[in-house]
């Protein structure tokens, strides 16, 4: 039997102590504090067309960021392409779901987060180039 231990160092002034918070409360926070994180980036650089926002990946992250988008952009459609259908069904919020291998050649969207991680990490960022709508194709969109 192989047994792997993995080991995580950090300089101090990187952890942050959560005193009266639940263990359970405290383990989403990372989550939630990526999926801020970057839906702020989009807020403050990307174009301002957020008709349709994409989020590839059916797991923890990917249901924390959809929510975020949810509570951030309530008129946005989601748009969730995944692995697991079983999974996907658990994103009833969504406009549409999708299986990865299965997702309609007109798909399109304005902007995508990729939560899927690992070694999905470079099909899914392929598979959002091909479906993302370049903001060259919105004539009322000014901005880059």
């Amino acid at each position: 039997m192989t047994v792997s231990c993995e080991s995580l160092f950090l300089p101090k002034d990187r952890v942050v102590a959560y005193n009266d918070i639940e263990d359970t409360v405290a383990a989403i926070t990372e989550f939630v504090s990526v999926g801020m994180h970057a839906m702020n980036r989009l807020l403050t650089l990307a174009h301002s067309k957020r008709e349709r926002i994409a989020v590839i990946g059916d797991g923890s992250l990917a249901f924390v960021v959809a929510n975020i988008i949810n509570y951030t952009l309530p008129e946005a459609e989601i748009i969730v392409i995944g692995r697991h259908w079983e999974k996907l069904e658990l994103f009833s919020f969504a406009k549409e779901c999708y299986i990865t291998d299965m997702m309609p050649e007109d798909l399109t969207f304005d902007h995508a987060f990729e939560c899927c991680g690992g070694d999905g990490t470079g099909p899914a960022i392929n598979d959002l180039i091909r479906y993302i709508r370049s903001s060259r194709n919105h004539p009322n969109d000014g901005s880059q």
